[in-house]
């Protein structure tokens, strides 16, 4: 790994695949599906938060939420996506504030949970790695 300015993020990706965010999401998954068993997705204030600044968010910065959520970095978004690597700090630290984060990490968090609140409440919740009805899971090897 090359030295950049983002040696000192919290959680880093060994490639476009993200495995160490995915890894740190899918350990935390079951607390969350118990949540929603308990009777409920989370408090009504933290949908409310996640749904506000998720819905706060453009089109670009959603694209780069779900690439910080995966573990790239802000040179590998801005490949992903055509932009600089200037761009995607900067869309980063709009994410930030509508999200009302203060690290990468927690905008993984938050993109999963939104994930989870979402499947929950159409009923469509599965494992990480479970297939959905009729999905491979050999990704065609």
């Amino acid at each position: 790994m090359t030295p950049n300015k983002e040696s000192s993020t919290l959680v880093r990706a060994p490639g476009p695949t993200g495995r160490n965010a995915a890894a740190i999401r899918d350990a935390a998954f079951p607390q969350w599906r118990g949540a929603a068993t308990a009777g409920g997705i989370g408090s009504r204030d933290e949908i409310e938060r996640i749904h506000s600044g998720i819905s706060a968010l453009s089109a670009r910065e959603f694209e780069v939420l779900r690439l910080v959520a995966t573990g790239m970095t802000n040179y590998s978004i801005g490949l992903e996506l055509g932009i600089s690597e200037r761009t995607a700090r900067e869309h980063i630290a709009r994410i930030m504030l509508k999200l009302r984060v203060g690290s990468r990490v927690e905008i993984a968090v938050v993109s999963t949970k939104w994930d989870f609140f979402t499947l929950a409440g159409r009923g469509q919740l599965r494992e990480p790695g479970e297939a959905a009805r009729g999905e491979r899971t050999d990704r065609g090897a």
